[in-house]
């Protein structure tokens, strides 16, 4: 956790030096730091010095790492901050303490202070420049890190929103900026030829299921957090971004829509005692059927066929919820 007490004790601990720059990660990646970079009048030396707070429950001296820093890269990243404008800028989410970077640095009489969410912002895109001088100093593993910061610079987010809570009003958000072009075409046209096939809304997640033109099924999951308009989308096609899938699931949520799955229960005869009765499944949700076989999805999205009948030819399933003509208790009775 961040520890505002601890990088007290820090500062004090070095109030003799002159502190030029601090960066502060707090919980990115649930990794919590602070870094600061210090210069000794005596010595002619800067001291990059660092402490992961996620290890820390009480200051400790011999957990602060630190390295000399030569003037050559220190005075790289002075002339970028001297050499822009902009001396502050907050873009981050208000009172989150969420994926928020904050870098103070002090040049003579002029102070910056620039704070973010995530990733670094374009209009501050010489800040890569600059941390990039605390990062090619820190341990290998929070390069990665800093790559992921710069994803807004190189177009690259998607890679690393996919599959994370963001920030989204589902039902009013600006689609344009978490879908390209071509889903948006691709998935409106799913959306209007009828391809999300199942639709349903099971707690604060929303399941569906999509087909594609060569009648693949694939299971979408769009997580509704309730914190501060907070979602998280998966799919379990290929893709490795927002997919056209997910954008035809959005529109039938948007419309109010709604099909529902059929639910079975697995028929557990060996369960004898309260405990396993109640750690049995209430439900799975079902698709239908193909031949002998139930097409089941798992909370997780994942798809299975699995054979209604024993060996002895009675149902392994019982039918909790079935559309109004009983399509499915009726299939199971007659196989049966």
């Amino acid at each position: 956790m961040y520890n505002e007490e601890i990088i007290k004790k820090v500062q004090k601990l070095y109030k003799k030096y002159n502190n030029v720059a601090e960066l502060s990660l707090i919980n990115y990646e649930g990794l919590n730091y602070y870094i600061r970079l210090d210069y000794n009048k005596k010595t002619n030396l800067f001291y990059l010095r660092s402490i992961n707070m996620n290890l820390v429950d009480k200051f400790n001296k011999s957990l602060i790492n630190q390295e000399i820093i030569s003037n050559q890269p220190v005075d790289y990243m002075c002339n970028i901050l001297q050499r822009n404008e902009i001396k502050e800028y907050d873009k981050s989410i208000k009172d989150s303490n969420t994926d928020l970077v904050v870098f103070k640095a002090k040049l003579g009489d002029n102070i910056y202070n620039y704070r973010f969410n995530l990733f670094i912002p374009r209009k501050i895109g010489f800040l890569a420049d600059v941390l990039y001088m605390f990062f090619a100093n820190l341990p290998q593993r929070m390069y990665l890190l800093f790559d992921e910061m710069c994803a807004s610079l190189t177009h690259n987010e998607i890679r690393y929103t996919y599959k994370k809570p963001f920030k989204f009003d589902l039902f009013k958000g600006d689609l344009t900026k978490i879908f390209n072009d071509k889903v948006i075409d691709e998935g409106t046209k799913y959306y209007e030829d009828h391809k999300v096939r199942f639709i349903e809304k099971i707690n604060n997640s929303y399941y569906a299921t999509v087909e594609d033109d060569k009648r693949n099924l694939f299971t979408v999951i769009i997580d509704d957090l309730k914190e501060d308009k907070t979602i998280r989308m998966g799919c379990n096609c290929t893709c490795e971004f927002f997919c056209k899938h997910m954008y035809a699931t959005i529109l039938s949520i948007r419309n109010r829509e709604e099909f529902k799955y059929y639910k079975v229960r697995y028929i557990d005869e060996h369960a004898e005692t309260m405990f396993e009765k109640l750690f049995t499944p209430n439900y799975y949700l079902c698709i239908g059927v193909d031949r002998d076989k139930l097409l089941l999805v798992y909370p997780n999205g994942k798809m299975d066929a699995v054979f209604i009948l024993d060996h002895d030819g009675y149902p392994m399933f019982e039918v909790v919820e079935d559309d109004e003509d009983k399509t499915l208790t009726n299939y199971i009775k007659n196989l049966k």
